[in-house]
C-alpha cells in the first residue's frame, strides 16, 4: 500500500478484553483454508487443533486429513512444516488424535476412500512431482511414504482388493491460471482502483479456485487494504461474492467473501503494532461507512482481534515480521517539512520517526539519507527520551528489509552519523550536549546509546588524528 509521508502519529496500543472462552472455530472455513494452503492457517494449525481434540469425530478427522493432502500439492514446504510440528507433538505427548495428521498419515494417500482410480493416479503424479522438487527436510520422507503407498495400492488393485471412491480430482498446479497481470491487479486492488474493483468479482469467479495459498492471501490482503480507501466500493465487491450462486462449490465464496476478508489474517504476516495500526484505521473507516455490510464487517474484525488477543495471552500467537504501512515508492512532497520538524525535535515528528524510516527510508537517495541522519541526531540531542523510545521501535523490527535497521537503529543514530561532514568544533559541541542530555535520561537503551556515542567519538577523533582527515563544513545547530 502506497502512502503519503506521515500521519505524524503512531497509533496508540489497543487492548482487548480477555474472552471467557476460546473463540469458536468455523470448521468449513478452516478446511477450505487448509485445502488451499493458506500460510497463516497452516503455520498455526497445531494451535487451532489442540482445543478441538475432544470434539472432532472420524468424519472431521478424515476431512482435515484430505485437506492436508491437497494442501501438500499447492504449498509443499508450508504443509510439511505444519506436519512436522504435529509429528513432534504426537510423539512427545503420545497423542492418538494428532497422529491422524502426521507426515505419515497425510503422505500415505488416504484419499483412496474418496476418489476414483484415475484421480488417485493424477494426484500421485502431481504430488510426487512437487514433493520431490521441494528442499524441505521432510520431503524425501514424505515421497518415500507416498511411493510405498502407491505400490501397495497397485498390488491390492491387482487382486481386486480396493473399493475406489467416486469423487474426481483434477490437476490444478499452483498458480497455473494466475493472470499474467497479477502484480498489477494486486496493486490496483490495494489502491482501490474503481475500474478494477468493479470487474473484480467476475475475475475472481474465473480464476479464484485455481489460486494457491500464497496468491489467495495476496488478494485477500489487497482487499483488506482497499477497505481503508474505498470502504463502500470494497464492501460492494464482497457482497457480490457473498451472493454469487455457484451451486455446491461454496469454497470460492468462503475464500473471498465478507467473512474471509473482514476476518484478517494480517497477524500472521505483520508485527503486532502494525496489526493494531491497521485495525484502528479500518475500524474508523467502517464506523464512518453507511454501507449495509459495514457493521457486520466491523463485528468480524473485532472478533478476530479478540482471538488474536486470546492467543497472545496464552503465548501461542505467532506474529509476523512485516511493517504496516508498506514502504512508499517515492519521496513525499512533505519530506523537507518533516526533516525541518525532526531537526527542531518536534514531538509529533519524533513519534512518527519509525513510520518515516519504514515508509520513506527505502526510497531515499544517499544525500537524503545523510540529511535524515543529521535530523535524527539533532532530535536525540534535544529530546533524548522521546528519540530513544522511537529508536527502540526501530531496533525491534525484524521484517523484510534489515537494511532499514542498519540505517536508523540505536547504534547508528547514537554513533554520530555523518560526523566528518561537519566542522570539528561542531562535532565536539554536539557530542558534549548529547552526552549530557543522555546522562539525565532513563530509558532501556540509554546505556547502549551512551556507549555508542562515546565509542564513536573516540574512533572519530583517533581516525582524524591518524589520517589527518579534513573535517567538513556543515555545522550542527546549537541545542
Amino acid at each position: 500500500m502506497k502512502y503519503g509521508l506521515l500521519t505524524f502519529l503512531l497509533l496508540p496500543t489497543l487492548s482487548f478484553a480477555e474472552p471467557d472462552y476460546p473463540p469458536p472455530v468455523n470448521w468449513p472455513v478452516l478446511i477450505d483454508r487448509v485445502t488451499y494452503a493458506s500460510p497463516g492457517t497452516l503455520q498455526t494449525l497445531l494451535d487451532k487443533l489442540f482445543p478441538l481434540r475432544s470434539t472432532l469425530d472420524e468424519e472431521h478427522k478424515n476431512e482435515l486429513n484430505r485437506a492436508l493432502t491437497l494442501a501438500l500439492v499447492k504449498s509443499p514446504a508450508t504443509t510439511l512444516d505444519a506436519l512436522s510440528e504435529i509429528d513432534l507433538y504426537s510423539i512427545s505427548e503420545d497423542n492418538a488424535f494428532m497422529r491422524s495428521f502426521t507426515t505419515h498419515a497425510v503422505c500415505r494417500l488416504p484419499q483412496v476412500r474418496y476418489y476414483d482410480k484415475a484421480s488417485i493416479t493424477r494426484y500421485y503424479q502431481q504430488a510426487t512431482q512437487v514433493v520431490s522438487a521441494s528442499s524441505h527436510k521432510n520431503s524425501q520422507r514424505c515421497l518415500h511414504i507416498m511411493e510405498k503407498a502407491m505400490n501397495d495400492l497397485n498390488v491390492d488393485d491387482t487382486h481386486s482388493g480396493i473399493a475406489w471412491g467416486t469423487e474426481e480430482y483434477y490437476v490444478t498446479a499452483p498458480g497455473t491460471q494466475v493472470p499474467d497481470n497479477w502484480p498489477t491487479l494486486i496493486e490496483q486492488v490495494t489502491r482501490s482502483n474503481p475500474e478494477t474493483l468493479k470487474t473484480l468479482p467476475e475475475k475472481v469467479f474465473s480464476f479464484g479456485l485455481t489460486l494457491d495459498g500464497g496468491h489467495t492471501s495476496q488478494l485477500n490482503n489487497a482487499l483488506r487494504f482497499s477497505l481503508l480507501k474505498a470502504t463502500s466500493q470494497t464492501l460492494d465487491v464482497l457482497s457480490m461474492i457473498d451472493n454469487h450462486d455457484i451451486g455446491e462449490n461454496t469454497s470460492l465464496i468462503q475464500r473471498f467473501n465478507t467473512e474471509s476478508v473482514c476476518s484478517p489474517s494480517l497477524g500472521f504476516l505483520y508485527d503486532k503494532p502494525s496489526v493494531l495500526r491497521y485495525y484502528q484505521q479500518v475500524s474508523q473507516a467502517l464506523k464512518n461507512s453507511k454501507h449495509k455490510n459495514s457493521q457486520h464487517c466491523l463485528w468480524l474484525m473485532r472478533e478476530t482481534m479478540e482471538e488474536f488477543d486470546y492467543e497472545a495471552q496464552r503465548g501461542t500467537m505467532k506474529w509476523g515480521t512485516r511493517f504496516y504501512p508498506e514502504p512508499g515508492t517515492a519521496v513525499p512532497d512533505s519530506w523537507p517539512t518533516y526533516i525541518t520538524q525532526l531537526t527542531r525535535a518536534d514531538p509529533e515528528a519524533i513519534k512518527a520517526l519509525p513510520e518515516a524510516v519504514f515508509i520513506t527510508g527505502p526510497v531515499l537517495s544517499y544525500e537524503q539519507l545523510v540529511e535524515f541522519h543529521i535530523a535524527a541526531s539533532m532530535a536525540l540531542m534535544k529530546a533524548p527520551a522521546q528519540t530513544l523510545d522511537a529508536l527502540t521501535i526501530i531496533d525491534a523490527y525484524s521484517g523484510d528489509d534489515p537494511r532499514i535497521i542498519q540505517h536508523f537503529d540505536t547504534d547508528t543514530i547514537c554513533g554520530i552519523p555523518a560526523a566528518m561532514d561537519h566542522t570539528k568544533a561542531s562535532v565536539i559541541r554536539y557530542y558534549r550536549h548529547t552526552r549530557q542530555a543522555l546522562e539525565k535520561t532513563s530509558r532501556q537503551n540509554t546505556q547502549q546509546c551512551l556507549w555508542m556515542l562515546n565509542a564513536s567519538m573516540e574512533e572519530i577523533m583517533a581516525d582524524a588524528a591518524r589520517s589527518n582527515s579534513k573535517w567538513g563544513t556543515l555545522t550542527y545547530p546549537a541545542p
